[in-house]
């Protein structure tokens, strides 16, 4: 009886390690086994291969983006364009700034620069710290672009926010720093306002201050995210009222030159 008892325990163990072992290796692996299949024109094949590592949830991050690519390029080449945008999405969605390679088909990689630049405009990273669809986002957020910088011509900071919707601004000491006061909540200094650069926060550690200037030339700004109402769930107690989140330009960023030319009189009148 004991015999048998502790042979059924051992095979079970062995069915248990053999199913680890295959999620374990389900995400490199089926990545290479389903990319071949998609080479030699198995579309189908790679499709059900990705698919049972999926449902394995045996894909890493980077094994998620590599998936996501090969269903789109399988879906794409058996005329399935809506398959294949929302495999993309996928990709974009787990990373905003994803770039096709240039060995990857040509037809994916207009379907990539399309997709990237219609959804860039809806995609937010700081209401959950990672990309997200703006309408899913769980928060009352605002996002300023840089084409509507340009439009409206600002020049720094400071007149984006005084433009902006639920923001006061004083200004106590000259034009060097400003209060920034969010959604009525007037204190002396800014620090009921969570100031983020690219996620990582500017408010002074020991002040709590957000010292607001114009210090963030609007050149450099690709765009900016405003969280309205508390966020300290995921940023603290800084995130009292609101997030400020300045999303500068990535190196890969085209290069445009433009001209700028300003105009004015100075004078000065005495008695």
């Amino acid at each position: 009886m004991k015999f048998s008892i502790s042979i059924l325990i051992s095979l079970l163990f062995g069915l248990a390690q053999l199913g680890y072992s295959q999620v374990n290796n389900c995400g490199a692996v089926s990545v290479e086994q389903s990319e071949y299949l998609y080479n030699i024109g198995r579309f189908n094949e790679a499709i059900a291969t990705i698919r049972a590592c999926e449902n394995a949830k045996g894909l890493t991050y980077s094994n998620k983006i590599e998936s996501n690519r090969i269903l789109a390029m399988c879906y794409l080449a058996m005329d399935s364009v809506a398959a294949a945008e929302l495999a993309i999405t996928n990709i974009l969605q787990l990373k905003d700034n994803y770039e096709a390679d240039a060995r990857d088909p040509q037809r994916y990689q207009d379907a990539v620069v399309r997709l990237k630049s219609s959804l860039r405009v809806n995609l937010v990273s700081s209401v959950s710290k990672k990309a997200e669809d703006i309408r899913r986002a769980p928060a009352n957020i605002t996002v300023i672009t840089q084409e509507e910088m340009l439009k409206r011509g600002y020049t720094d900071i400071i007149e984006l926010l005084n433009d902006v919707a639920g923001f006061d601004i004083s200004i106590a000491y000259g034009v060097n720093y400003a209060a920034v006061y969010q959604r009525g909540l007037r204190t002396t200094i800014t620090e009921k306002t969570l100031l983020l650069v690219d996620g990582i926060e500017e408010n002074d550690l020991w002040s709590n201050v957000a010292d607001i200037s114009r210090q963030y030339p609007i050149t450099n700004i690709k765009r900016i995210e405003i969280i309205y109402g508390p966020a300290s769930t995921m940023y603290g107690p800084n995130a009292f009222v609101g997030v400020i989140n300045i999303i500068t330009k990535e190196p890969d960023d085209q290069v445009k030159v433009t001209k700028k030319r300003n105009f004015g009189i100075h004078a000065n009148v005495g008695y």
